[in-house]
């Protein structure tokens, strides 16, 4: 039970918003554990005492069917630990072939979207389209979304101005987006991204957008986009080149999807550029036509009254149809300094132009943010990162910065909290031993299960075709405490075997005969946990996607270290048992040298 309530506990120091994310599992997982102890320690033993009374027959029919798998585990065991090197070089290599394998042909993605239950279908329309246009537009969408079949489609919610996610939303009249939820994966055939991809191929060219993206949301905290890339500098014809290269570079590699950016043209404005030689000549001064201007537009309280209680202000502006037309604003009479009237158009300029970009910051300077999907299938965003990071770098634009966030930020930083998880997770349980076996040796021994635990998990997954994730990570950092458990009910008993030898013909029968005693009791550990863990993994009996490659992990790993724990470890505490025999008779030997040194000198 300690063993693992160490392997979860620092689970609850991870930093961030996965740190918050993930502190449920742990803190439940102790609770669980803690409740069980007092469980075995007051009820088990009254259970037992009564359940021995009533079933001896069923026992003994169960106890033939154990006798006969142990006779034959303790057979094979007999030759293991005959070439028991051999036996140990072989895992090892195992080993390595299996961590070659996942470093070469497995992915690392933060949360996979294999069992994704939600995706999003975001519009842009031109600048200055309205409301209610927009809405019209998006009327094909919805149609098309409304033909899913009903054991994939659950439901979904257009929200038209605004775009983002569930997380964060930006506003904009011409912006749309559909948040599609599915039916969850166990209840359907096809997966989140094959169903994106059929609403994609029949809706990317609907009329009266300038641009449609698509996105699946693999689930877990707010983490931003798969990719996210941040151009900053306070030139803003260099910050507009620079995002342009790297929006371009980044929208041509192979697996990136649904690139956007967030220095997108507001709806069109009217620019006045004013003649100031003719001004001065035709007696008008500045603030007389800023006056006129502003009260055409946004109004002049000319007067007001009193009614009763109530004040009545009038206010003096242009109609709302005079103020979107050119040649009203061009015809705008302004009085000069001899009381002339004179028409804006002959001291300005006036054209429409696409109105300018929100300017965003990050730490106070002004930026411009690259993001994108990915499928996963062809590229991670690590792997993004790593190739734009080369390409865009200070070095290449010294007056210009590059941060990269989003995903591949999470995931550096989760993969590094992960590993320090599981270090932390090791030394505990390692100090813990060490007061068990009052042993420096034996720990370690118990230890070397762990990294063979990981075989189970990177096969598991292999197998099922997924890619490695968050929680399943978390899975096998957790899997180190329940690897350990039979490991370490094993060794305890082969050390009270131990004291028992007389020869040393008697090690390996006694080794084989411990084993032996403790085949049942780790059989039906493993198996039990396994059976408990699996219809999670496979949504049996209900769906959670995103604790399943959790389940998944621990699961397999566990079914996988099980037969390494009962062939492995035998031969690994016979070969500790042998060093330690090579040790004390090389340090005789090194005293008696020493010994008979000093007598020469003396002499």
């Amino acid at each position: 039970i300690l063993t693992t309530i160490i392997a979860f506990s620092p689970m609850f120091f991870m930093s961030g918003i996965m740190g918050k994310f993930i502190f449920q599992i742990p803190l439940v997982i102790t609770c669980a554990l803690l409740i069980s102890l007092i469980e075995v320690v007051v009820a088990l033993p009254s259970h037992l005492a009564a359940q021995k009374k009533t079933a001896k027959k069923e026992f003994k029919l169960r106890h033939k069917l154990i006798l006969k798998l142990r006779q034959s585990y303790e057979r094979i065991l007999l030759k293991f630990l005959k070439n028991k090197y051999r036996v140990v070089l072989g895992f090892v290599l195992f080993f390595f072939g299996t961590i070659f394998y996942a470093g070469a042909f497995m992915n690392f993605v933060l949360f996979p979207e294999s069992s994704a239950v939600r995706f999003y279908v975001r519009t842009e329309a031109p600048a200055g389209t309205s409301l209610q246009e927009t809405a019209k537009r998006l009327l094909p969408i919805e149609k098309e979304i409304m033909k899913l079949p009903n054991n994939e489609l659950l439901a979904f919610t257009t929200r038209v101005g605004m775009t983002g996610d569930s997380y964060f939303l930006a506003e904009q009249e011409n912006l749309g987006i559909i948040m599609v939820d599915l039916i969850p994966f166990s209840g359907r055939d096809r997966s989140a991204r094959e169903i994106m991809e059929e609403i994609k191929l029949k809706t990317e060219n609907t009329k009266g957008f300038n641009r449609i993206t698509y996105q699946v949301d693999a689930g877990g905290p707010p983490v931003g986009k798969a990719i996210n890339i941040r151009v900053i500098t306070d030139n803003n014809d260099l910050r507009t080149n620079v995002a342009n290269q790297v929006y371009k570079f980044v929208s041509s590699l192979d697996g990136v999807v649904s690139t956007d950016r967030d220095d997108k043209k507001q709806k069109k404005q009217m620019e006045i550029k004013l003649n100031k030689k003719a001004i001065s000549q035709l007696g008008l001064n500045i603030a007389t036509i800023q006056q006129v201007i502003r009260t055409g537009y946004s109004g002049f309280y000319a007067s007001s009254i009193r009614l009763g209680d109530e004040d009545i202000f009038f206010n003096i502006e242009m109609s709302e149809q005079n103020k979107s037309s050119l040649s009203v604003l061009r015809n705008l009479a302004i009085p000069n300094q001899q009381g002339r009237l004179i028409r804006l158009k002959s001291i300005a300029k006036i054209r429409m132009v696409p109105g300018s970009p929100n300017f965003n910051h990050y730490n106070g300077k002004r930026s411009v943010s690259i993001t994108g999907d990915i499928n996963s299938k062809i590229i991670t965003s690590t792997q993004v990162t790593k190739i734009v990071s080369k390409k865009f770098n200070s070095s290449t634009f010294p007056n210009v910065q590059f941060e990269f966030g989003g995903e591949s930020e999470e995931t550096n930083k989760s993969v590094q909290d992960l590993i320090r998880s599981f270090v932390l997770a090791v030394i505990g349980i390692f100090f813990l031993l060490i007061l068990l076996f009052n042993s420096l040796s034996q720990p370690f021994i118990v230890l070397l299960t762990i990294p063979f635990g990981l075989i189970g998990v990177i096969i598991a997954f292999a197998i099922h075709g997924q890619d490695l994730g968050f929680i399943s990570m978390v899975g096998a950092v957790g899997l180190t405490g329940v690897v350990v458990n039979d490991s370490l009910v094993l060794v305890n008993h082969l050390n009270q075997k131990k004291t028992s030898i007389k020869t040393k013909k008697e090690l390996i029968p006694e080794i084989i005969q411990g084993s032996g005693d403790r085949f049942r009791p780790i059989m039906i550990t493993s198996c039990s946990t396994v059976a408990g863990l699996l219809p999670l993994a496979y949504g049996l009996g209900g769906a959670d996607p995103f604790i399943a490659p959790m389940a998944l992990a621990i699961g397999y790993g566990l079914l996988f270290s099980t037969p390494l724990t009962l062939f492995l470890l035998p031969a690994l505490f016979l070969i500790q048992i042998e060093l330690v025999e090579v040790y004390v008779k090389l340090r005789k030997k090194i005293k008696r040298f020493r010994i008979f040194k000093k007598l020469k000198l003396k002499f």
